[in-house]
């Protein structure tokens, strides 16, 4: 019986895709959260979601603040990384830093989109969806609920 999988290793095509993505993370995912958060605050705009008289939930006070916080306010900050860049770049040309720090300054700033939307999903993750899973849970009907009975009814006669 012959097996499909070869002994001898195939370096060029992992290499290749291991620089693919390298060069991905390293350069063009920052860009493309940035362009995530520009569409979705164009689709925010489109629908006036971000005011409090829209919403339709049950808690609409709460629910205007999550999507204030979550979906305007970091993408806001996300947004604005080029103009961050720009003020970084300024001032470390005034300031006559060596240009080696400019450029590793710069890059960090062109990270921090990436680093916006890790802390976004991290205290989604850890804070709200606990929440919701409790919220979800006081919506259910009652006979879908895990409720037990041990106690029998005794008729007296």
């Amino acid at each position: 019986m012959e097996s499909n999988i070869t002994r001898t290793p195939n370096i060029g095509p992992a290499i290749i895709c291991m620089l693919k993505t390298i060069i991905y993370v390293l350069f063009l995912l920052p860009y493309d959260l940035w362009v995530q958060s520009v569409n979705r605050l164009a689709a925010l705009e489109n629908t006036k979601g971000y005011e409090v008289g829209e919403r339709k939930s049950h808690w609409p006070l709460l629910s205007y603040q999550y999507h204030l916080t979550f979906e305007y306010c970091f993408d806001i900050i996300t947004i604005l990384v080029p103009v961050y860049l720009l003020v970084a770049f300024i001032v470390l040309l005034f300031n006559k830093t060596n240009f080696g720090i400019i450029i590793l300054t710069l890059y960090g700033v062109y990270m921090s989109s990436v680093a916006i939307q890790l802390i976004r999903d991290f205290i989604q993750l850890v804070f709200i969806a606990p929440i919701r899973k409790f919220v979800s849970w006081l919506n259910k009907p009652a006979q879908y609920l895990d409720i037990k009975m041990d106690q029998d009814l005794k008729v007296k006669k």
